[in-house]
Parts: C-alpha cells; sequence; structure tokens
C-alpha cells in the first residue's frame, strides 16, 4: 500500500473528518471505528461540533479578511490623492517659512532640529496632516494666507480634498475593524482545531493497518493513498490580467481556494471549455475527477489574481 495523502489545509482537513464521521455513522455498529472510539476514549460527536464550529469562525475569518483588504485597497487609492497634495504643500510651506521654520507647526508640519521636515508615515498621520492644513487655511481671512498662490496655481480644492481625506480615514476604520474580527475568528478557530490534524491522523492510520493492501476501502472513508513516492504540496499560484494557467498532477478530493479579488474560471484538462466552474473570490471548490490536470484563468481585465491547490512533488 501506498502512502497516505495528508493536507495541512483546513477546508481538505475539515471535508476529511466530515467524511470519515458520516461513514461510521452510516456503518453504525458494524464501523470500524467503535474499536478506535473504545481504545483511546475518541469522542466523533465533539469533532463534529469542533468541526462545524471552526468552519463557522473560518467563514467569519475569510469574510472580514477579505471586507479588510478590499477597504485597505480603496484606501490606498484615497491615500495617493491625499499625499499629491500634502507632499507639494509641505515642501511649498517650508519654502515660504525659512529660515524660521517654528511657523510650520501651526500648519501641522513637524520640522526636526536640522530642519528636516517630518513625513508622516502612514495614513492617519496623513489624514490629520491635512486637516490640520486645512484648518489653518480656513482661519485666514481671504488673500491674507501664504497658501493662497499655491491652491490657485495648482487648482487644488480643500473641500474637495476634506472629502478625500474622510474617506482615507473611514477606509482605515473599516479595514482596522474587519481585519480585528478575522484576527478574533482565526484564533478562535485555531483552538478548536490544534488537536484534530493528530485526530485525523489517528484515525487514517487505524484504518491503513486495518485494511492494508485495500486502497478501495479506503477510499470509502475518503481517505486518498498515494502509489508514488511523490509528496503533496500546496502551491500558490499569481494569475496576471486574463491570465490562463495550467497546473498538473492536482490531488483529487482536494480544495481549490481562491485567495484573490477576483473570480476565477476553472477549467477540467489542458483546454479551455465552454462551461468552466466559477469561483468567487474567497471561495472554494472540491477538485474532483478530471480536474487531476486543470485551467486556471483569470476572469477580470483590470486585476490580478491569486489561488491555492494542493498538487502532488
Amino acid at each position: 500500500m501506498g502512502r497516505i495523502v495528508s493536507s495541512e489545509r483546513f477546508y481538505e482537513q475539515h471535508q476529511l473528518i466530515l467524511n470519515i464521521i458520516a461513514k461510521h455513522k452510516n456503518d453504525g455498529t458494524g464501523s470500524p471505528l467503535n474499536i478506535l472510539i473504545k481504545a483511546e476514549k475518541l469522542d466523533l460527536k465533539f469533532c463534529e461540533k469542533a468541526a462545524d464550529e471552526a468552519h463557522r469562525l473560518y467563514g467569519i475569518y475569510v469574510e472580514n479578511n477579505q471586507l479588510s483588504e478590499s477597504n485597505r485597497q480603496l484606501r490606498d487609492i484615497e491615500l495617493f490623492k491625499l499625499k499629491a497634495f500634502n507632499r507639494p504643500c509641505i515642501s511649498y510651506l517650508k519654502s515660504m517659512y525659512k529660515p524660521n521654520l517654528k511657523g510650520l507647526f501651526e500648519w501641522g508640519i513637524i520640522a526636526n532640529l536640522i530642519g528636516k521636515v517630518i513625513n508622516p508615515k502612514n495614513s492617519d498621520g496623513q489624514v490629520t496632516l491635512f486637516n490640520k492644513i486645512k484648518e489653518k487655511q480656513d482661519s485666514y481671512s481671504p488673500n491674507e494666507s501664504y497658501l493662497n498662490q499655491f491652491l490657485v496655481l495648482n487648482n487644488y480644492n480643500l473641500d474637495e480634498l476634506a472629502i478625500i481625506a474622510a474617506n482615507v480615514a473611514e477606509y482605515q476604520r473599516l479595514h482596522t475593524f474587519h481585519g480585528n474580527i478575522a484576527s478574533t475568528a482565526i484564533q478562535q478557530k485555531q483552538l478548536l482545531w490544534d488537536d484534530m490534524p493528530h485526530t485525523i491522523s489517528n484515525i487514517t492510520s487505524f484504518l491503513k493497518c486495518l485494511y492494508k493492501s485495500n486502497d478501495k476501502a479506503l477510499g470509502k472513508w475518503s481517505i486518498i493513498v498515494a502509489g508514488t513516492k511523490k509528496k503533496p504540496a500546496v502551491r500558490t499560484t499569481k494569475l496576471g490580467i486574463a491570465e490562463k494557467i495550467t497546473t498538473k498532477g492536482v490531488v483529487l478530493s482536494s480544495i481549490f481556494e481562491n485567495i484573490g479579488l477576483v473570480s476565477i474560471a476553472l477549467h477540467k484538462g489542458p483546454k479551455v471549455l465552454p462551461d468552466p466552474v466559477i469561483v468567487k473570490p474567497f471561495e472554494n471548490f472540491t477538485l474532483t475527477k478530471g480536474f487531476s490536470v486543470l485551467n486556471a484563468v483569470n476572469m477580470s481585465s483590470d486585476n490580478k489574481g491569486r489561488y491555492r491547490v494542493t498538487v502532488m512533488k
């Protein structure tokens, strides 16, 4: 008998333990796992509840991780616009206040002892800087501010930029908010799941010893046996815009995991077929017969994609 193919990926482990439990329930008193349950006090009811709860928590993690990443990208788009104003504005005001840079502080601009202006690195700092500049500018009577000429010549509208700054702050808030939810969910899921890979290994090892050279019998428990010395490995692939990539040696019954922000079309075999499986961002698809060779096609003409799949190496 070959080597049992084991996965380190949560979705594949989750599906395997549920399939094992379902087979055990279906076999009833004739299930060979009854021996293991008595000998090692294996609690499959707890395993089933833990699997369901871990899956729920992982779903929360995936959803909020996606929302956190989406808001980060939206924040960065708006932040680019805000920096495009802040940076030259700082330079202009610095030139107006030379050699005494103390006056910059009134605009929210900080300079060190050698006169180097400290430009905020994060989004919160950029928003605060802009708000200080606008507040100072608004405090002047018309035509009295140093900044008037700079704003007119460069066609800057502070009210429009204020909306952009507010967007940056809100996207950052949502990025942090969903990121915190995702972090909590994945930690709670991990606490539930820590011992599950060991439990799965004990079950599969027991069944392998029981059935010895009967790969077909193990297959009924959704246990995959590799007939070669190759080992399964998780491969992460980047898909360029509208790119097609062919992956060979895919482990059947493993999970295709879309970890990008674009939908991916999956085709059985090396050819592009009329009716592909569409896997949306952060969704998964169980790879069945015919997907040992698969074609992944990025359906977006604007953004790159990423996916994970288990292959034999």
